[in-house]
């Protein structure tokens, strides 16, 4: 292309706090019906795609949750 990047949309991690849960993680997650809170033990959600989300998909339900949002490296 002509020395000029195509603008990458901005991908962000939703990480919920829930310091009396049994679980370690708790996140958002992008499955067949949209976003959803999903759980997990260890730090590997991180690297799945279906945890990167836009700002869009985040606002849409979880407009609350958009204060958790870590834009992915």
């Amino acid at each position: 292309h002509d020395g000029y990047e195509i603008e990458q949309e901005k991908l962000y991690t939703v990480e919920i706090p829930d310091p009396n849960s049994y679980v370690d993680y708790r996140y958002l997650s992008r499955n067949d019906n949209g976003v959803c809170i999903d759980a997990s033990n260890d730090n590997y959600w991180k690297q799945r795609r279906e945890t990167h989300l836009t700002e869009a998909e985040i606002k849409k339900d979880f407009e609350w949750a958009w204060q958790f949002a870590k834009e992915v490296e």
